[in-house]
């Protein structure tokens, strides 16, 4: 046995963990606890697949948010076993104390960042334990009194939400235990307006506590970063908070809560608990990794020295000393100027080495070059304006522009951007800058032959000691063929959800007029044939069986028809249609067709193969409205791994092709992309029913085969349909069937299931009207309760397929049991059902499709009951 330990390994279920979050992406609170998290569960499972969602409740409110959330997790997620979950905040602690036994019963739960703990609402939740959020407004403010001695007021900054009243009310409570007395002024449930202005007159001698301020009086919905520094900008007193996330960006400093440490320390817990420890047996942390930390340039502003702090505080942006930066400089002056004598001999000496050692680094450098030349990617260093510094030689292939117009600076990457994608870049490139100095996007360039290439930019963003950019690096990758199988996939997502409509709607149009179809031809028995209203009733079948037809259609691009494949030669099809096209083509389109010799067989219905010929060759025709030339041809094919990959829903391996073109008007790009979608056309109103070409991408799915459309305008239109090669010999010819008389009638007693009422009652009035005996049921129940009290036989079981409560199928299996000799006839208009599969009819079923009229219906009893099951 080869490798029994990897063997092993993929035999062991794959480890789910979800991360859920209270807030929204981008915040930054959220993604700190994010990597936190994230940094521990891959150190100890670097196999788990970690899930991560966003509640987003700071900026969308109310109960049908919530409701709205869990049926989405319900649905998303109803296949995923979690080995943990782990929560953030307030919010997503409550949703999965309210849904957690309904969505992911038994699932260990592991909060953080929590305000509003209440150990009471805890009892019985033996899967939830976690971290508290334990702010630290004591110290902090203590420690500010300190720093600032003739402070006298403190203004706190909060808003109206339940994390901003559970902090008011921990400041009321913190206040008397303060080394001194303070003025407390609380500026909340106000418009951020309003605050501005306050901010601005806050006296000298006042401190400012800089809570929360997500949501205004107003209802408008801020970022932690826009409401803090548009309160901050406006104000000249010292500004303490309680989280790091406001440090660096003008606060003084505090006793802060640090996200990344609360996600590391819930993702320990989660730990211990995936590797065996219960959930109710680890003790709710109620103290948070809280510390005192401090911004520099803000300690500057006050007047404040690193000795007046706490002791192990960490000061952030804090400059080095001449010695700190330059002390490598300093040893090596020293060094050098003792020992240059030593140097220089030693120089002198290995004068050669020196030579080699260049000679080496001349080498290193072209193979460090040649290296990078060979990355499938633009490789680039760039000034803030975009122009390049450096880059690889595959700025030639990706863009068509040479060298030397970038060398030259007559040419910079935001010339070749497309003029809508520049200002979502800059925004990306401002993000960055303010966040962790890198980012990935996406955008478009015009290459120097005018073609559009998707770029996938990986940005890193290097910056000076002062903080201001010094250059750009990165790499840009060429995403285009990436970009058109996503539009393919696309298309073909669009393409499956309209069929599943069509045929919905198809399914449900054959009951109604296999009703009218009916009554027409029930109407048409008994009026006399000069009566005028005989032809209103045949109008009225007409319409019925344009009906039909349309509806037929509908089922052959929603892959729902039934189809009776066999082995065929495509040169035959092709062969035995000729004639009939040259007539329907006419005179001025001359019809070409050049058949492989000795083509492979495909296995496909010859009438569908026949109806894709027919519609591709009458589009051709109308596309050649003064003459031209139509071509039709076969050929064997492979399709490799490549074509495959792009084109999406293509199998790898042998086919047969016929492919249909002509030399007309041809079409732009943006009707090619609607061309097989039911009802589009672009001929006049009452000219087409726009259902050709969509019945047309129908027949070759439901074949199993694909379809390809190459045209321009002006340069013609070429359709290349390709179906799967098989090996089996042809199937033989089927038989005509044999005529039947008009109407057959019987005496045998018939069970009639159908649920829908009115087709119910035309197909028992015409079995009646021919002498057979009639026993009614609208559901498998009652016709099983029919069978039991029944006291003669039942000759026939005539059901519809598709039932509520019991199908067709079941029931007939059920029925078999009471009456053995009974025989069964299936109806339907719809394909997905147990007797027919991928839309082809299952041996041994007798079945009837819907609509139908009533002497077909009565003569497929007829069939049914003599023995004769050939459709």
């Amino acid at each position: 046995m080869l490798f029994p330990p990897a063997a092993a390994a993929q035999k062991q279920p794959k480890l789910h963990i979800l991360i859920l979050h209270s807030y929204n992406h981008g915040y930054i609170w959220t993604h700190k606890i994010s990597e936190g998290m994230e940094v521990v569960l891959n150190h100890h499972f670097p196999a788990a697949e970690i899930h991560t969602e966003y509640m987003d409740t700071k900026r969308i409110k109310g109960p049908e948010h919530l409701s709205n959330l869990h049926r989405l997790y319900q649905h998303k997620y109803r296949r995923f076993k979690f080995a943990a979950i782990l929560v953030s905040d307030d919010d997503a602690l409550n949703f999965m104390l309210r849904h957690q036994p309904e969505l992911w019963p038994h699932t260990p739960v592991i909060f953080c960042g929590i305000n509003n703990y209440a150990a009471a609402g805890m009892q019985g939740k033996d899967d939830f334990t976690g971290v508290l959020e334990d702010v630290s407004i004591q110290e902090t403010l203590n420690t500010a009194l300190t720093l600032h001695p003739r402070a006298r007021r403190l203004y706190v900054v909060n808003d109206s939400s339940a994390v901003g009243q559970a902090l008011h009310a921990q400041v009321l409570e913190a206040v008397p235990h303060l080394s001194r007395p303070l003025e407390l002024v609380f500026l909340e449930n106000l418009k951020i307006e309003e605050i501005e202005k306050e901010a601005a007159q806050i006296p000298r001698d006042s401190l400012m506590l800089f809570l929360i301020f997500f949501r205004d009086k107003a209802g408008r919905v801020f970022s932690y970063d826009e409401s803090f520094r548009s309160i901050q900008s406006r104000t000249r007193v010292p500004i303490y908070s309680l989280w790091d996330m406001y440090l660096g960006q003008g606060i003084v400093g505090g006793m802060l809560t640090n996200g990344y440490a609360q996600g590391e320390l819930a993702a320990q817990i989660a730990v211990r608990i995936l590797k065996g420890e219960e959930p109710s047996a680890i003790k709710v942390v109620r103290e948070s990794p809280n510390r005192f930390m401090f911004d520099y340039p803000q300690m500057q502003r006050f007047g404040i020295t690193p000795a007046q702090l706490p002791p192990g505080s960490f000061i952030l942006n804090r400059p080095y000393s001449f010695y700190d930066q330059n002390k490598k400089l300093i040893w090596g002056v020293l060094v050098f100027i003792a020992f240059q004598g030593m140097v220089i001999v030693v120089l002198m000496v290995n004068i050669n080495t020196r030579r080699r050692t260049e000679k080496a680094f001349r080498e290193s450098e072209d193979k460090y070059r040649l290296l990078v030349n060979q990355v499938p990617a633009v490789v680039f260093k760039a000034d803030l304006d975009w122009s390049f510094e450096c880059f690889n030689d595959k700025i030639e292939k990706i863009t068509g522009y040479p060298k030397e117009d970038f060398n030259s600076q007559r040419l910079t990457w935001l010339d070749l951007i497309f003029p809508e994608d520049v200002e979502p870049t800059r925004n990306l490139f401002a993000e960055a800058l303010r966040g962790n100095h890198s980012y990935v996007t996406e955008h478009r360039i015009r290459k120097k032959n005018g073609e559009v290439c998707w770029i996938q930019a990986w940005i890193q963003i290097i910056c000076d000691r002062a903080g201001q950019v010094d250059y750009i690096s990165g790499v840009f990758f060429d995403i285009s063929a990436r970009k058109k199988l996503e539009e393919q996939l696309a298309q073909s997502q669009k393409m499956e959800a309209v069929g599943l409509l069509a045929g919905g709607m198809a399914h449900d149009f054959n009951n109604l007029l296999t009703a009218i179809m009916g009554y027409s031809e029930i109407m048409m028995l008994e009026i006399p044939e000069h009566d005028p209203l005989r032809g209103h009733v045949q109008e009225i079948m007409k319409a019925a069986e344009n009906g039909a037809a349309l509806t037929n259609k509908l089922l052959a691009f929603s892959r729902k028809q039934i189809l009776q494949p066999r082995v065929i030669d495509l040169n035959l099809v092709v062969r035995d249609m000729e004639k009939m096209l040259r007539r329907l083509l006419g005179e001025d389109i001359d019809l070409v067709t050049h058949g492989a010799p000795e083509s492979g067989l495909v296995k496909a219905d010859p009438g569908q193969v026949e109806h894709i010929l027919m519609n591709l060759a009458v589009n051709a025709r109308d596309a050649m409205p003064q003459g031209g030339m139509l071509t039709i041809e076969t050929a064997d094919v492979y399709l490799d791994d490549a074509y495959a990959q792009n084109h999406v829903g293509v199998s790898p391996g042998p086919h047969v092709m016929v492919a249909v073109t002509d030399n007309g008007m041809g079409m732009e790009a943006e009707t090619l992309s609607h061309i097989f979608e039911p009802f589009f056309t672009t001929k006049e109103n009452g000219k087409g029913t726009g259902l050709g070409l969509a019945m047309v991408y129908g027949i070759v799915k439901q074949s199993g085969g694909h379809i390809w459309v190459y045209s321009e305008p002006g340069q013609g239109t070429t359709f290349k349909v390709y179906f799967p090669r098989v090996a089996a010999g042809p199937a033989p010819e089927a038989p005509p069937p044999r005529e039947l008389p008009q109407a057959a009638g019987g005496v045998e007693t018939v069970l009639l299931v159908e649920d829908d009422g009115a087709l119910r009652e035309l197909i028992s009035k015409a079995l009646r009207k021919y002498g057979y005996q009639v026993r009614e049921a609208t559901n498998g129940d009652e016709a099983l309760a029919i069978c039991e009290k029944e006291e003669g036989p039942i000759h026939l079981l005539l059901t519809d397929v598709v039932m509520p409560q019991m199908s067709g199928r079941e029931l007939a299996g059920r029925v078999a049991h009471l009456c053995p000799a009974i025989k069964v006839l299936y109806m339907s208009g719809y394909t997905t059902n147990t007797i027919v599969h991928h839309g082809v009819l299952d041996a041994g079923i007798n079945f009837i499709q819907k609509p139908v009229k009533v002497l077909g219906l009565l003569q497929r009893v007829r069939q049914v009951l003599d023995g004769d099951g050939s459709s």
